[in-house]
């Protein structure tokens, strides 16, 4: 009996001295958290670029809107609803063409697109919006963020 303790003794300083055992263990485990992506830098320049043109494309748009009904124009108005509390980026991309739209949170903003198919992505908030559109006429969208 006092060999079996004197092995097992010998055996549990053996196994502490060669860092059997880990003595450090974590205190919690990682939670992963929804990656916020900042593109308020990338938004401001953007809105600076929008302010440049806005008048005549408002004009442009409103012209189009008003007096456009021909189903064969090549052309479309695509107008967005931002109806979060965020401001938006929403990345156009079709055949040849990639426009990033800036949106101020609970406003709207516009664009003249050529008749096709697009791929639209935004982050509004903290999700992710991503479709694919066929625009063969005059659209208009609402994003939301349902927080």
């Amino acid at each position: 009996m006092k060999k079996n303790i004197f092995v097992l003794f010998l055996v549990a300083i053996l196994l502490v001295q060669c860092d059997s055992f880990p003595m450090n263990f974590p205190k919690s485990l990682p939670t992963s958290t929804p990656k916020v992506v900042d593109e308020s830098t990338e938004f401001e320049a953007l809105m600076e670029k929008d302010k440049v043109d806005k008048k005549q494309r408002t004009a442009d748009i409103l012209t189009y809107l008003l007096n456009t009904d021909d189903p064969k124009d090549p052309k479309a108005g695509f107008v967005v609803y931002n109806k979060s509390n965020c401001n938006m980026i929403l990345r156009i991309s079709g055949d040849n063409y990639h426009y990033d739209l800036p949106i101020f949170k609970n406003e709207n903003n516009f664009v003249i697109l050529k008749k096709g198919n697009y791929t639209l992505q935004s982050n509004i908030c903290t999700k992710k919006y991503y479709t694919q559109k066929n625009i063969d006429k005059t659209y208009i969208i609402n994003l939301y963020d349902d927080n």
